[in-house]
């Protein structure tokens, strides 16, 4: 077993700035910018797996917390991207580790920093969008120092909240449909009107023009 636990121990890399890598993510609360890149560096410096695969497998680990706090994520996709060029910034900075000049120490200062902050992934509109209250002051909380943890919020309350939701969709796709509806109707009517009084005026000026050949000609 000490064997074991040593093994595991040597197999674990420093990386520069983020400290040891690792192959998952635990904690209560949502995970931060350097839990996510512990574990990106644990597919793609140990596992040795390219960047868009350490990458996708990685979000695959931190999807779950936000779902499990209730809050909306932008899409997958999008959120690989904000890893890959936080990666990017990183290897901007580690090239150039070896000289020690104050713009290269600021910028170390500032990712270490960054990193200890929310890896903040939620939907441009997430507040907006949730109807649990207590799922809102959550997102608020880790936004400003990662505080609270995330709590089992009572399961028929979420229910009935997400029935809700679903209800005030449906209901605006009836309105939406009844709108689209009656603008249709609309221009059916206008278009048969407009024909209708086109073809008037046709029949008004064929009628003058056959009274003006009827009358007696002048010389």
């Amino acid at each position: 077993m000490r064997f074991l636990t040593m093994a595991a121990t040597r197999r674990q890399k420093q990386i520069f700035l983020i400290g040891n890598t690792n192959d998952k993510i635990t904690g209560a609360r949502l995970p931060s910018s350097i839990q996510v890149l512990q574990v990106f560096f644990h597919f793609h410096s140990e596992l040795k797996l390219r960047v868009r695969e350490s990458s996708t497998k990685t979000i695959d680990l931190v999807l779950p917390f936000w779902e499990k706090a209730g809050i909306p994520s932008r899409p997958k996709q999008h959120v690989i991207f904000k890893l890959e060029d936080l990666f990017q910034r990183w290897k901007n900075i580690q090239k150039n580790k070896s000289r020690r000049s104050g713009a290269q120490i600021q910028k170390e200062e500032e990712f270490t920093k960054l990193v200890q902050e929310l890896f903040d992934i939620a939907h441009q509109d997430a507040l907006q969008i949730m109807t649990i209250q207590e799922d809102k002051d959550f997102l608020i909380a880790q936004r400003h120092g990662r505080q609270g943890s995330i709590t089992s919020v009572d399961e028929e309350a979420r229910r009935k909240e997400i029935k809700k939701q679903k209800e005030r969709e449906r209901t605006q796709e009836r309105v939406q449909k009844d709108q689209a509806e009656k603008r249709r109707m609309e221009e059916t009517v206008e278009l048969k009107s407009s024909s209708t009084s086109d073809d008037e005026f046709g029949t008004a000026e064929e009628a003058g023009g056959a009274v003006g050949g009827a009358g007696p000609s002048h010389t």
